[in-house]
């Protein structure tokens, strides 16, 4: 059970796709779907896709939608303007109907917990999915397990700290057992249909996150 076919069939998760526009979501949403995560400049990682892009691809899909927050490529420090760009972004997300958002935010190697609780808070009610600047830090399963605190903060986005998400398999295990059911842990990075299963039998997780996890569809 490991080629394209199978993935519209009856399965026992569900998957994510990252979509850049409203053309992508329509697609990943008819090739089965069940939640996309819109961003753009997947170069830089992913970057807040903005308004008009969010309203097209909310009117093109009809599956659940998360956004990117985040307003700069490189790093994932940020200054005070830059949380007060992500904070107006959330709330242009918040306007448009979004009721979930992405972002992470790291200090010294770790999550920052002070930024992420900043903009966690002013999020509410919104769900937080935070995303794999976790796999950048020194411990991400002692960094999953700070996240448990925050009400909202639902899913965390991960390949384990290694290059995919199925090298990552053993540390992903980890995550889940030391988040202890509080957060989804989603395993991403690499994902396609010719390993989704596979990976799926190692960690057994609700959500798969990926670019091509539908197979090249766009």
């Amino acid at each position: 059970m490991n080629d394209e076919s199978t993935l519209n069939a009856d399965r026992p998760f569900k998957i994510e796709a990252c979509v850049v526009n409203e053309w992508e979501a329509m697609l990943a949403s008819k090739s089965g779907a069940d939640q996309v995560e819109l961003c753009t400049d997947l170069d830089n990682d992913g970057l807040f896709p903005g308004k008009e892009r969010i309203k097209a691809c909310l009117k093109s899909c009809q599956v659940h939608v998360k956004v990117m927050v985040r307003p700069r490529a490189g790093d994932f420090e940020y200054n005070t303007k830059e949380i007060m760009s992500m904070k107006d972004q959330i709330e242009l997300c918040r306007d448009l109907g979004i009721t979930e958002v992405v972002f992470g935010a790291l200090t010294a190697g770790c999550l920052n917990m002070e930024v992420i609780t900043d903009l966690a808070g002013f999020a509410f009610p919104m769900n937080v999915t935070v995303h794999k600047a976790i796999d950048l830090t020194g411990d991400p399963v002692a960094e999953a397990k700070k996240l448990t605190s925050l009400k909202n903060v639902v899913s965390i986005l991960t390949s384990g700290g290694a290059p995919t998400a199925l090298e990552g398999a053993a540390r992903i295990k980890e995550m889940i057992s030391a988040t202890e059911g509080a957060i989804d842990i989603i395993p991403a990075g690499r994902i396609v249909p010719a390993n989704l299963y596979l990976l799926h039998d190692l960690v057994g997780v609700r959500i798969y996150h990926g670019r091509n996890i539908l197979g090249t569809i766009y």
